[in-house]
């Protein structure tokens, strides 16, 4: 039971944390100069852990998923922007799909993410539109800044505060469309905190990711779905 249990974590973090894109159209900021936004994870308190009966292998399991921590850079310039995953983060639960590097180029709408998924990497390409917000006038102070509150149209689930003193319209994951910097993003099974921001002097050159077996988005995600009905199918009895 326990391993479905962390499965289902794993799966619905993979599922929420890929854009769902319905518009064709893309607000790009761009930026002069080369700034870095860093960004640190942390897990929402939203797990049930009293289906796991044995109080030593909860206990256990519990404190890993605190103490997992990873680290984020979203690095944009000019009409690019490209969204990493720090080398050094602490893992403690390894994603299923862990997404390396998110490569996005505004001005030929073009997207290329570098993911790990079953300890294979996978480049997987996309065409680059913006995801529709509901914007409110709730506000929040986060890291000092007076942040609105967001909500993605086609999943309420998903939700950002972001600064509009700060025009960016790259985001975590791969979100787009936010009329600012997100600051804080919120997502069923992981949190992201913007942690710091650094202005880069000098040249900056963002490039694509190339390694990986190259794939579609439509085709990566029918992978994926197969592979977990089948991992369904084979816990049913568990």
């Amino acid at each position: 039971m326990r391993h479905l249990l962390l499965k289902l974590s794993i799966w619905a973090f993979m599922v929420f944390v890929v854009p769902m894109q319905k518009s064709a159209r893309v607000m790009a900021f761009t930026q002069p100069k080369g700034v870095e936004f860093r960004y640190k994870s942390s897990y929402p308190d939203v797990y049930d852990w009293s289906v796991i009966e044995d109080e030593r292998v909860r206990n256990i399991i519990e404190q890993r998923v605190k103490e997992d921590c990873h680290l984020y850079t979203l690095t944009v310039f000019g009409d690019k922007s490209l969204f990493t995953k720090d080398p050094a983060s602490i893992v403690k639960m390894p994603l299923e799909v862990d997404y390396i590097n998110i490569y996005m180029d505004f001005d030929r709408l073009v997207k290329k993410s570098q993911i790990k998924y079953h300890d294979q990497l996978y480049l997987v390409s996309d065409s680059l539109i913006t995801d529709e917000w509901n914007i409110s006038d709730t506000l929040d102070t986060i890291q000092g800044r007076t942040c609105y509150k967001a909500t993605l149209k086609q999943n309420d689930r998903v939700r950002a505060w972001f600064d509009p003193e700060i025009a960016v319209n790259s985001a975590p994951f791969g979100y787009t469309g936010l009329p600012g910097l997100v600051v804080r993003i919120e997502l069923p099974f992981t949190y992201l905190e913007l942690q710091s921001i650094h202005t880069i002097e000098g040249d900056v050159r963002l490039a694509a990711p190339e390694k990986g077996t190259k794939m579609d988005n439509k085709s990566f995600m029918k992978m994926t779905n197969s592979n977990f009905k089948e991992f369904m199918k084979s816990h049913k009895k568990d």
